[in-house]
């Protein structure tokens, strides 16, 4: 169970704020997923049964680990 905060938009190269007012939620979902897992493996390389328990994790969570996002508050 994790909580986090993320910002509605960044400052880029033109050090001028830029909003960003939409959040794909597929795309943060899947790329949660790749950092936890990859995190994992690395600190687990070499046990076994973690390997099998991340392909496992790849396998029924195809689509992502679940996530909840609401709207501007």
């Amino acid at each position: 169970h994790v909580h986090m905060l993320i910002t509605e938009g960044g400052i880029g190269n033109s050090e001028k704020w830029k909003d960003i007012n939409y959040v794909h939620y597929d795309t943060m979902r899947n790329s949660w997923q790749y950092l936890l897992l990859k995190a994992i493996k690395k600190e687990y390389a070499k046990d076994g049964k973690m390997a099998a328990v991340i392909a496992k994790l790849w396998k029924e969570k195809a689509n992502g680990f679940y996530m909840y996002g609401e709207g501007r508050m």
